[in-house]
This record gives C-alpha cells, structure tokens and sequence, in this order.
C-alpha cells in the first residue's frame, strides 16, 4: 500500500482479485483471514507511475 493517508501504508498485502465499480477498476487486497479491502489500483505499487510526477522529479 503506497498511498500516503491510507492505514496500511507501507504494509504488503496479498491480492486475491480485482473487481470493478462506479469508478473504475479495484484491487482486493487481502489484511488478515476474515478481511478484504477494497483499493484503486493507483493507491498501491502495482499502478504504474504518473506521469505528471516523474516529469516533475527531474
């Protein structure tokens, strides 16, 4: 989890699925034995980096 507000920023979690709701797509990222959380994809290191903000680093 990479995003900076989220409570399990800097936890790896497993990925157990992917769904899709009003927004768009969403990971499914398994916390312990009884809970699944769902996140965008852009909230975790799977997304691939803006753009915007790689520009803008160098």
């Amino acid at each position: 989890m990479t995003h900076p507000f989220h409570p399990f920023r800097g936890r790896h979690l497993v990925c157990v699925g992917q769904c899709y709701d009003r927004f768009g797509k969403c990971l499914l990222l398994r916390v312990d034995d009884s809970t699944v959380c769902s996140v965008p994809p852009k909230w975790t290191d799977i997304a691939e980096p803006d753009p915007e903000v790689v520009m803008a680093q160098i």
